[in-house]
């Protein structure tokens, strides 16, 4: 599967969050360029684009844009 995920940085919230079929990697692609364009002006603003099996391993890997702060530290906390 294809991910798409429009993070706000300092605000350490998600924007966007987009699947696609594996079948679809040009349409994911394209989305992606689009998100680019409509986030151009914003450097606070990270457009990510990511291929995974699926959703819930993207959550574990990448835990940062689903997790709140709170969560995260949490989570080091938890592995110190």
């Amino acid at each position: 599967m294809h991910f798409i995920i429009v993070y706000d940085r300092p605000k350490m919230s998600r924007i966007a969050f987009e699947s696609f079929a594996d079948t679809a990697k040009g349409i994911a692609i394209s989305r992606k360029l689009q998100f680019e364009q409509e986030y151009a002006n914003r450097e606070d603003v990270e457009v990510a684009f990511f291929e995974s099996a699926s959703e819930a391993m993207l959550r574990r890997t990448h835990s940062r844009y689903f997790n709140s702060i709170e969560e995260l530290a949490a989570n080091v906390a938890g592995k110190a």
